[in-house]
């Protein structure tokens, strides 16, 4: 969303909500909704379970939106919808101040299908101490060019809450939190590297590779910056892939490079358990509401 649709929620600073930006290439629509269902378990008494929404497209890429804990859990996918790949679809919402609804007029969804599996810890696990986060990855191989987002609550020295890649052949990826009317102008890419900017700061270092220590990214600079005193530098090579986790509270940033390439999709794991346990029933055409 962007320009007055989106500052509709800009009339009081206490908004929580997150702000996802979905790039979808031209050849590329959104076949399926799913519902995802984390399950923390007893030692959890504050949302004990997180619900997601799943959209996968007919590429097979799948996008999470919504809080993860981070950590191994058990999680139960049911699925919602399939939507025309050449007709607009029309979704209806409503929302509350602590849950929302889906509704959907005359679509396919199917009773009592779900699907249950288990996620271990990622190799490279959140450095959050209250994990209750929103995870994103996103490959660097022939970025052009990278635009910020900054953050929107507070002020722009608060940092910057996500990035927008740009790569060769036009197609768009995000990382992080994205409102398009919040963009700064995309600076170019032609060194091959990329740095990320923090206050300096004599915090012990973040585990597990993660950056930086502050979990505050306040500069992206395309060419090598000089050296300041007052800041320090994470030098990012444009191979593997970036991983960016933000934490649901404080506005907290942080990122990991991996060195490979390969983005995992918790989808193809979920359809492979579906068709080891059987064929899905066919579909029941009628209007529905979902809450997530």
């Amino acid at each position: 969303m962007a320009g007055p649709s989106s500052q509709l929620v800009d009339w009081s600073n206490e908004y929580e909500g997150v702000w996802f930006y979905v790039p979808v290439d031209r050849d590329e629509r959104i076949a399926e909704l799913w519902l995802r269902i984390e399950d923390r378990g007893n030692t959890y008494t504050w949302h004990r379970n997180y619900k997601c929404l799943v959209m996968r497209t007919n590429k097979g890429r799948s996008f999470v939106l919504g809080l993860q804990s981070g950590k191994a859990s058990k999680f139960t996918y049911q699925p919602i919808t399939t939507l025309s790949l050449t007709d607009p679809s029309r979704m209806l919402y409503c929302r509350t101040k602590t849950r929302f609804w889906l509704g959907f007029e005359q679509a396919t969804t199917w009773d009592q299908h779900d699907i249950g599996i288990s996620l271990p810890n990622s190799p490279k696990s959140t450095p959050y101490k209250f994990k209750e986060l929103n995870s994103s990855n996103a490959e660097l191989r022939d970025v052009r060019a990278v635009a910020v987002c900054r953050n929107w609550r507070y002020s722009k020295d608060a940092g910057i809450v996500g990035m927008l890649l740009t790569y060769a052949d036009g197609h768009q990826r995000s990382l992080g939190q994205i409102r398009l009317d919040y963009m700064e102008a995309p600076l170019t890419v032609s060194s091959g590297k990329i740095w990320l900017g923090c206050d300096k700061s004599e915090k012990k270092p973040l585990p597990n590779g993660f950056w930086p220590r502050t979990f505050k990214i306040k500069w992206v600079e395309v060419d090598k910056p000089l050296q300041d005193k007052n800041r320090e530098y994470f030098e990012l090579p444009l191979t593997g892939s970036l991983k960016w986790e933000s934490h649901s509270i404080g506005d907290l940033h942080s990122v990991c490079h991996h060195e490979s390439s390969e983005l995992q999709n918790e989808m193809d794991q979920v359809l492979a358990r579906e068709a080891e346990s059987g064929r899905r029933a066919p579909g029941v055409v009628k209007t529905f509401s979902v809450v997530v």
